[in-house]
């Protein structure tokens, strides 16, 4: 289908990358396994790019599902401040600040005063959507990070050598 269109599948966006294996966790190593093997298959059928990432239970982030476009075209949108307003003032994340460096906090926080709760609850349920189109989506209680340790980027670091052994 995809070669009768006259198209190349070149890339894979994201073989998701367990919690288990984010926190080497038991079982985290038949996970790893599972997870090269869907690489090396594949590799197997040419497909040599896989984009992915390792933020905790959040592992795909927008702030902004229909963001127009000034030729009127939606698209989705990523605001680093109105990420930090999330992480700083509605989930009260532990070493949220720390995150930020001080113009993101003062434009955090100046977006925060600004905002209403109609506001505050549209930021919140499009961070929490998860995956557009997916049937399932987070909770706050989810974003208390199901087990990470402090929730700091010294804490939660990629387990290349688990995935990189294979």
């Amino acid at each position: 289908m995809i070669v009768g269109a006259g198209l190349t599948w070149s890339v894979v966006e994201s073989i998701p990358v367990p919690e288990a294996v984010k926190l080497g966790q038991d079982g985290c190593d038949a996970l790893s396994d599972m997870w090269a093997q869907s690489a090396l298959n594949l590799a197997q059928q040419g497909i040599t790019t896989i984009c992915y990432n390792f933020m905790p239970v959040l592992d795909w982030t927008r702030t902004e599902l229909r963001h127009r476009l000034p030729d009127g075209a939606e698209c989705l949108r990523f605001d680093r401040v109105d990420l930090a307003v999330f992480d700083m003032f509605i989930l009260k994340r532990p070493a949220a600040v720390q995150s930020y460096g001080a113009a993101v906090q003062s434009a955090a926080a100046t977006r925060f005063k600004q905002m209403d709760a109609k506001q505050v609850a549209a930021l919140s349920a499009t961070i929490l959507a998860g995956l557009p189109g997916a049937e399932t989506s987070y909770s706050l209680s989810d974003c208390v990070f199901r087990g990470h340790p402090a929730s700091d980027s010294e804490s939660i670091r990629p387990p290349i050598p688990i995935l990189s052994g294979h």
